[in-house]
């Protein structure tokens, strides 16, 4: 009888730690994934109720060995990636670490405390080595309850590893992972089956258990210790991988600056003879011959279309630039920015996001396909544009690219899911850019697939950008 209600007490605590674990899985998840209040009750009731079952089967004796554990791990997975929304591979990532962490710290916490315990009862008080079921049970609860509070923890502390990456940095991190649960896995099955514990003739039953727990402790510690440095270390390399992209960027628009400037320069030196040749033409009045040299001294210059002028020399060559590009590439190309104000973010900051920005957006246009006929080819290449406008919203400062995406991924665009593909394709390496330079200003980036159309906008707060009167005016 007593045995009986030690069984269900322990039952009962461990359905409190299923709880505990499934809203600490709920927490961390919900920290870097959109989720329905539908899709989370569903998630909620099917991984407590699953927690449950096993917590049964395990208190009636039944032993979970590898392949189990292998099919629990696939089924969470699983579950995870079809309840939240977001990049497959970034949630696998995220089942990846809530295994990990749920296994490494629970395990390590158990064999501690019960290491300790086994100390105080058996070393100090001398009393059995073995321990009562009340101790276990409390053990237990104990080990969930740290195991939720570092979920908890590293809700907050992750953000950005879930920032946008392409698909493979997820899976690289989440492979090595997978394969230090497997590790786990493997080390319990051998310790519930008395694989690892030292030889029964030369030690007792109390120095065998404080082996096997101090063994676990040792490889848990291990183990997150090396799974921590090693997705610090690909975020590290990430990161210093997104600074390198950023200097490519400073060079590029630094020689398109350079090259306007040695042209510039050019037509300086020959501005007499040039001057002495148009009031030639003007006085033998011949105004086509006079448009002509007219157009190509601009376009020597570099200063052909000046709608795009701001007043910014650095900013005026990225534009000029990417509309050259943009032109080869046959898209339409308008520009409806705002005069330089001071108060604008840093000259340099700026052209790092408005040069991803058009980046994108011209890759995009570049990427519709042509249809067989030449009419629709001709048709096709009428829709390519691209859309740049900068402007004052209120309190924010707005910087908007519109681009065209074509006619196959506009038919792509039926599910989420291919909206979320389209999306990573279209930003890419650019995106990660934009965010991290509008975080500098306490900004805020949205992005918006809608009818054939890619709309990036971008809003800094005025607080945030260096005090002009005559431009808040």
């Amino acid at each position: 009888m007593n045995q009986e209600i030690f069984r269900l007490f322990g039952l009962s605590v461990s359905i409190v730690c299923y709880g505990l674990l499934t809203v600490g899985f709920l927490c961390f998840l919900k920290a870097h994934f959109k989720i329905t209040k539908i899709n989370q009750g569903l998630f909620a009731l099917l991984l407590f109720t699953g927690l449950i079952v096993m917590g049964i089967l395990f208190h009636r004796g039944v032993r979970f060995d590898g392949p189990c554990r292998i099919m629990e791990n696939l089924l969470f997975s699983g579950l995870v990636i079809l309840a939240f929304s977001g990049a497959w591979e970034k949630k696998l990532l995220a089942a990846a670490i809530l295994i990990a962490a749920e296994k490494l710290v629970a395990n390590f916490c158990a064999s501690f405390l019960t290491a300790l315990t086994l100390v105080v009862r058996h070393g100090i008080l001398k009393q059995s080595a073995m321990l009562e079921a009340w101790q276990d049970s409390f053990i237990i609860f104990l080990s969930y309850l740290a195991t939720v509070a570092v979920l908890y923890l590293l809700a907050g502390k992750t953000g950005s590893l879930f920032e946008e990456k392409a698909g493979k940095w997820y899976l690289m991190g989440a492979g090595p992972l997978f394969f230090m649960i497997l590790v786990i896995d493997v080390y319990n099955w051998s310790v519930g089956r008395g694989v690892i514990f030292w030889d029964g003739n030369s030690m007792e039953l109390y120095e065998n258990q404080l082996f096997s727990h101090g063994a676990v402790c040792v490889l848990t510690a291990v183990c997150m210790f090396a799974a921590g440095f090693y997705v610090y270390g690909m975020q590290k390399i990430h990161e210093e991988w997104q600074k390198k992209e950023q200097y490519r960027l400073q060079v590029v628009y630094l020689e398109g600056l350079k090259n306007q400037n040695e042209r510039m320069d050019k037509i300086r030196h020959d501005m007499k003879n040039h001057i002495i040749s148009l009031q030639g033409l003007l006085a033998g009045g011949n105004p086509e011959k006079l448009g002509e040299y007219l157009d190509r001294m601009a376009q020597t210059g570099g200063i052909k279309g000046t709608e795009e002028v701001t007043g910014n020399i650095a900013v005026d060559a990225l534009l000029y630039e990417k509309q050259k590009r943009a032109k080869e590439k046959n898209v339409d190309w308008q520009c409806d920015m705002q005069p330089w104000k001071e108060s604008v973010l840093d000259e340099f900051d700026f052209c790092v996001l408005a040069g991803n920005a058009l980046d994108n957006a011209i890759e995009a246009c570049e990427r519709m396909e042509d249809e067989e006929t030449e009419n629709r080819r001709i048709e096709n290449k009428t829709k390519r544009f691209l859309r740049i406008q900068t402007g004052w919203v209120k309190n924010y400062f707005l910087f908007e690219v519109k681009n065209s995406v074509g006619a196959k991924d506009g038919k792509e665009q039926d599910s989420a899911s291919d909206k979320r593909k389209n999306r990573r394709k279209h930003c890419g390496i650019g995106l990660l850019n934009i965010k991290e330079t509008v975080e500098k200003y306490n900004g805020i980036v949205n992005t918006e697939w809608k009818d054939g159309v890619f709309i990036l906008s971008v809003l800094i707060p005025i607080e945030q950008l260096v005090p002009d009167k005559e431009t808040l005016t």
